[in-house]
C-alpha cells in the first residue's frame, strides 16, 4: 500500500511551515543578530567550532588557519530593498572541521535572509576582486590562526613580520604574511617589515603604483595601531640599511619580478571556458538518498532546471549549486558537499570557485551559462 504524502516525513518539504522552521532555527544563533539589516560589510569567524563576530578594527585581515563568513549588503540604485552577498573564506592551513561550519553557517544566514543571499567559496590566495573590492580594495593575509589571533604584544616586544603586497589593479591587491627572510623578497613588488617601533617599505624597483601605495596604507594603518609610535622608513631596492638586511637574516640576492597571479589565473580560466564541455547534473533525494545524474551536456536550456530538486552547473571556472524553491532539506544541505566532491572526482583546480544561489535570485554570470536564459 502506498504511503500518502501528508503521512511520510517529507510532506513539508518546500511548505511554508518548513520554511519557517529553518527560519527559527536560523535565529537561534545569537552571533547572527542583526545580520544583513544595513548596507555595509559584516564578517564572523569559526572559533572552536562556533562563530563568533570579528571586531570591525580587523575586518579585511584573515588568519590562514582559519575560515571565516563574509556577508555584503546593499541596495540597488533606486531601490529600498536588500540585497545579499555571503561568501565564506577559507584558509589554507583551516581545518576541516572549520571549513565545514563556515560552509553550513553559510547555509544558515541564508535562511535567515530569506534565500536571498548569493553564496560563494573564497580559497585564501584565489580570492575574488568582488570579495577584494569590500575591503577598500585589499585584504591581509596573516600567519596563525584562532589561538594566536589576539595575542596582545606590546610593540617594543614585537616579534618582526614580513608582509608582501601584490596587485597591479586598485581594488585586486592582496596582502600575504611570508617568511621573514631575504628569498621572500622580489624587485617586482612591495613588502612591508612590521619590526614593532620600526617599519620599513620596500619597494621593489619595478613594483606597480598601486602595491606602494598599498605597502604605505598598511605601514599607516600598524603605525595607528599602536599610538602612532613606530618610525616608518621608505626603502628603494638598493638603498636598504644595515639594520633592514639584518632583520631579515643577512643580505642576499633579490628574486626578479614575479608575474602577476591574478592575470595568469585569468588568462589561464578564459582559455580552459573556450573548449569546457558544461554539464548540468541533478541532485535529488526521490530514492531516499541523494543521487547525482547528468542530464544535459554542451548547450545547457534552463528548461532542465527543476524547482523540485538542487543542480549543479558546471559552467568551467566555476560550478554554481542551484538550490530549487521546492527542494528538500536533504538536497540543499548536499549542495556544497557534493560540488566538491564533483571537483576532485573529475580532477578539476582545486582553485575552481563554487558559487551557491537560489530559485529566483540567479546572477547574470550564472544564465549567462544556458543558451535561452
Amino acid at each position: 500500500m502506498a504511503t500518502k504524502l501528508a503521512d511520510s516525513n517529507i510532506a513539508n518539504l518546500g511548505s511554508k511551515e518548513e520554511k519557517a522552521a529553518k527560519l527559527a532555527a536560523a535565529e537561534k544563533e545569537p552571533a547572527f543578530k542583526g545580520a544583513g539589516q544595513k548596507e555595509g560589510v559584516q564578517v564572523w569567524r569559526v572559533e572552536k567550532l562556533k562563530i563568533a563576530k570579528w571586531p570591525q578594527n580587523q575586518y579585511g585581515s584573515f588568519y590562514s588557519g582559519d575560515a571565516y563568513i563574509v556577508l555584503y549588503t546593499w541596495k540597488e540604485s533606486g531601490k529600498n530593498v536588500f540585497k545579499y552577498n555571503a561568501h565564506f573564506w577559507l584558509g589554507k592551513n583551516s581545518s576541516q572541521d572549520e571549513q565545514g561550519i563556515a560552509a553550513y553557517k553559510t547555509v544558515e544566514l541564508d535562511d535567515l535572509l530569506g534565500g536571498a543571499p548569493v553564496q560563494q567559496r573564497e580559497l585564501e590566495g584565489d580570492e575574488s576582486k568582488e570579495f577584494i573590492s569590500w575591503f577598500g580594495g585589499k585584504i591581509r593575509i596573516l600567519s596563525g590562526g584562532i589561538e594566536s589571533g589576539f595575542n596582545s604584544v606590546k610593540p617594543t616586544e614585537y616579534k618582526p613580520r614580513l608582509f608582501h603586497i601584490k596587485g597591479r589593479k586598485e581594488n585586486s591587491v592582496r596582502i600575504q604574511q611570508v617568511p621573514l627572510a631575504v628569498s621572500s623578497l622580489n624587485s617586482g613588488d612591495v613588502f612591508v617589515l612590521d619590526a614593532g617601533m620600526t617599519l620599513y617599505i620596500w619597494r621593489g624597483k619595478t613594483a606597480g603604483m598601486f602595491e606602494k601605495r598599498k605597502g604605505t596604507e598598511l605601514a599607516t594603518e600598524i603605525d595607528n595601531e599602536r599610538g602612532g609610535k613606530p618610525q616608518q622608513n621608505i626603502l628603494e631596492e638598493g638603498q636598504e640599511s644595515d639594520d633592514f638586511w639584518k632583520l631579515l637574516g643577512g643580505k642576499g640576492t633579490i628574486a626578479a619580478s614575479t608575474s602577476d597571479e591574478e592575470e595568469v589565473k585569468a588568462t589561464k580560466r578564459a582559455e580552459s571556458d573556450k573548449t569546457h564541455v558544461k554539464k548540468l547534473i541533478k541532485l535529488s533525494d526521490a530514492s531516499g538518498t541523494v543521487t547525482m545524474a547528468e542530464v544535459q551536456s554542451g548547450s545547457l536550456s534552463k528548461s532542465k532546471l527543476d524547482a523540485n530538486d538542487c543542480f549543479i552547473v558546471d559552467s568551467g571556472s566555476t560550478i554554481f549549486v542551484w538550490i530549487g524553491s521546492k527542494a528538500s532539506s536533504k538536497e540543499k544541505a548536499a549542495g556544497y558537499a557534493r560540488a566538491t566532491s564533483y571537483l576532485v572526482s573529475n580532477k578539476r583546480p582545486a582553485n575552481t570557485k563554487i558559487v551557491q544561489l537560489n530559485d529566483g535570485h540567479e546572477t547574470a554570470v550564472f544564465k549567462s551559462a544556458f543558451v535561452d536564459y
